[in-house]
């Protein structure tokens, strides 16, 4: 299958993301998109001389390799002597400070220096001494918001890092910190990133429904300032968009119908960021409205894009492939026979592929069927289960036992001269007559054994 090359638009992608995570996307674009190559490694570039990490604005403009404008060309080693001097500078600082604050014996600025030490290793790029300064901080947190900020920034450089892991064990102790929901907005929109966070490490993990219940949790306001507002927090490791992305593409291969429709699209909150990508939007539209074939064309329109998202890339193909086979499921969901050659233009493909993906979803349980390839159909099975089955058999055995019953009594009435008049209201009359078999019930015996009779004896 050929895909469509990426159309996206690198300076607005780049603008959603700050810091070292933008300079590690477009790193990413660069290695696997030759057409944005040096574009990407040029906009990486300038980032990087934005920050402190000379050893990453080197391995930059090595890559590169003279192919760019004149100014990026070439390691700006006067820029480097400068970083390399303040670092030197820096960490002398802030050690300092960190042992002057512990012969204080005072909480507040302990957890602060190991916070700064924490940000000044990040900012060099050394991952390992970041966390474990951020990590040291957390037993001098004296507020809630305080051990949510340390969650945070442990989670960001772990995302960094690779150790995905260890994400959802800081997103549980960030989610404990506070109370449910936070008090204030700095401590909502720290949460919300935190959950993004833990959606995306389940995400890379495979991990797609759990993932989709995490995006579906960042959202907790649809209102514009509240967008805005988690827009500004957002950026490292990943953009609101993303979340809109990404949680409705999860959804879309792990939700089921009614599922969708109660947690993606009737739910404002998550519709709010779902506007952010109208195209997105209309996946999920589309699918639900079962206009498959419309729904696979825009998925397909957005495969090249999401092959350059530094995190996603490796799990777009499984992603689309679960959204297929959910989406054929239910395209067979309401009929007993389902006609193929009209199946293959909908889902656009081909026979042995169709058969294929249907013989995979039979063996998987997902659709219970079988195919007849000479009438081109599936078949669904209507199937009971052996206790079904006897419960039916018992239900009908009985009914049968009461038609002839009411027969046999009916008989017996007519043979004794006991029968009642054609039309006649037994009922009324009744209360003059004397007590006895006939009493109160015969009325209704007539009613019920009429039919059963004429079936028995024949008509008149």
């Amino acid at each position: 299958m050929s895909y469509a090359r990426p159309s996206v638009d690198l300076e607005s992608y780049a603008a959603l993301y700050h810091g070292r995570c933008k300079i590690k996307r477009l790193q990413h674009i660069a290695r696997t998109s030759p057409t944005h190559e040096i574009d990407a490694l040029c906009l990486a570039i300038k980032e990087a001389k934005q920050g402190r990490d000379t050893v990453l604005y080197k391995q930059l403009v090595t890559t590169l390799n003279n192919r760019g404008p004149p100014e990026l060309n070439g390691i700006d080693e006067k820029w480097v002597a400068t970083q390399d001097s303040w670092a030197s500078k820096e960490l002398d600082k802030l050690r300092i400070e960190l042992e002057n604050f512990k012969d204080q014996n005072s909480r507040e600025p302990i957890r602060t220096a190991h916070t700064y030490l924490g940000d000044f290793y990040h900012k060099r790029g050394k991952l390992q001494q970041a966390r474990g300064e951020y990590v040291k901080s957390r037993d001098h947190c004296v507020q809630p918001k305080h051990n949510v900020q340390m969650c945070l920034r442990t989670i960001i450089v772990s995302i960094e890092s690779s150790d995905f892991p260890n994400v959802e064990n800081y997103h549980h102790m960030a989610e404990n910190a506070l109370p449910d929901p936070p008090s204030n907005k700095s401590a909502v929109a720290d949460i919300a990133l935190v959950r993004a966070c833990a959606g995306l490490a389940l995400l890379v993990r495979g991990k797609f429904r759990d993932a989709a219940n995490r995006f579906l949790s960042v959202a907790t306001d649809p209102s514009e300032e509240r967008t805005a507002l988690l827009q500004q927090n957002f950026g490292d490791p990943l953009s609101l968009e993303d979340v809109g992305t990404l949680g409705a593409l999860c959804a879309l291969a792990t939700f089921d119908r009614s599922a969708l429709k109660a947690r993606v699209l009737e739910r404002a909150e998550f519709r709010a960021l779902l506007e952010l990508v109208p195209d997105v939007r209309e996946v999920v539209s589309d699918f639900h409205a079962s206009r498959y074939t419309k729904c696979l064309d825009t998925l397909e329109r957005l495969r090249a894009d999401l092959k350059l998202d530094l995190f996603v890339a490796e799990h777009v193909d499984r992603l689309y492939g679960m959204i297929r086979q959910e989406a054929i499921v239910q395209y067979v969901s309401p009929f007993l026979t389902a006609d193929l050659s009209r199946m293959e233009k909908v889902f656009k493909t081909t026979a042995p592929k169709l058969e294929a993906e249907l013989y995979t979803l039979i063996e998987q349980g997902a659709i219970p069927a079988r195919i007849d390839t000479q009438k081109r159909a599936l078949y669904r099975k209507v199937e009971r289960t052996q206790a079904e089955s006897l419960e039916q058999a018992v239900t009908c055995g009985q009914e049968a036992f009461n038609d002839i019953e009411a027969m046999l009594l009916r008989m017996s009435l007519i043979k004794n001269g006991l029968s009642l008049a054609a039309g006649r209201d037994y009922t009324a009359a009744s209360s003059s007559r004397p007590s006895g078999m006939l009493g109160g019930r015969s009325g209704s015996i007539n009613s019920i054994t009429d039919s059963g009779f004429e079936r028995f004896v024949g008509a008149g």
